[in-house]
């Protein structure tokens, strides 16, 4: 083989090998592109998402707080609602002893109320009651031991101890309040 031949088939092989390079870096940096992310680029998106999910959590816990507040709220107007219904509409349980007067609600203590059915010789808790507010909900302090006494067919309402009309429910750093008139309507009032 002469010299000539020698370098023409190097000059080819090169060229061959510097394609087949060429080809492969190509394809590699076609097939890179395709694959992936960068760690930058991953590490920015994960930012994002952690600074938008504390974000999101922050704003569900204090709305749920806000429902918990609403719920206790909607739960006692609801029990008063249904006294009131219940003695016009004079529905007398079993466990009523001789003439059904009426029916009370007493906040019991800051953190739970009863509905009670008054008769003659008894005076009985409805069942599911006594019932309890959520947990860092509590009635202001003059709620304490007042009763609303809804008597039958007459459609008013009593208020003992102190003649305090309204009761405030507290919790999370939200006021509501629940006024109950003469004729048993029910006002709720944000504070």
């Amino acid at each position: 083989m002469t010299l000539k031949k020698t370098i023409r088939s190097l000059v080819f092989v090169q060229h061959h090998l510097h394609c087949k390079i060429h080809k492969m870096f190509k394809l590699r940096q076609i097939y890179r592109s395709e694959k992936g992310f960068t760690l930058l680029e991953i590490v920015i998106v994960l930012s994002v998402l952690t600074i938008l999910s504390t974000v999101g959590i922050a704003s569900f816990s204090s709305g749920s707080k806000a429902a918990s507040v609403d719920g206790a709220l909607n739960d006692v107007v609801s029990t008063l609602n249904l006294a009131r219904s219940r003695a016009i509409s004079q529905v007398k349980p079993a466990e009523c002893e001789g003439v059904l007067e009426g029916y009370k609600v007493i906040i019991n203590s800051k953190s739970s109320y009863s509905l009670n059915l008054k008769c003659t010789f008894s005076n009985t808790s409805i069942s599911g009651y006594p019932k309890t507010l959520p947990d860092n909900i509590t009635f202001n302090d003059e709620a304490v031991l007042t009763s609303f006494f809804f008597p039958i067919l007459t459609g008013s309402v009593e208020v003992e101890k102190g003649g305090a009309n309204t009761i405030s429910i507290l919790g999370y750093g939200k006021t509501k309040s629940i006024t109950v008139d003469t004729v048993g309507g029910i006002t709720v009032k944000n504070e």
